[in-house]
């Protein structure tokens, strides 16, 4: 599985960036074993690319962590954390 480049983060965003790149990891792990939809690692983020229209990469992040944190609230803080 490919590596999230963060070496083109500022110093202070590393952390954040290392936190991000973990949980895509986390999702993509969880999606190829089966336990929930292909969004991350469906081909060429296909349904995103379909409804995407003015959202940015940052607005699917954004839905991705919203999503999984309906299961897993302590590790996808994006709900609470707004």
């Amino acid at each position: 599985m490919p590596s999230l480049d963060l070496s083109s983060l500022a110093d202070d965003l590393r952390p954040t960036g290392a936190w991000t790149a973990a949980l895509l990891r986390a999702l993509a792990r969880d999606e190829l074993a089966q336990r929930r939809p292909a969004r991350v690692t469906e081909p060429w983020l296909a349904t995103w690319n379909r409804f995407r229209g003015r959202l940015t990469a940052a607005d699917f992040l954004e839905l991705l962590l919203e999503d999984a944190a309906v299961l897993h609230p302590i590790p996808f803080p994006s709900l609470w954390a707004s």
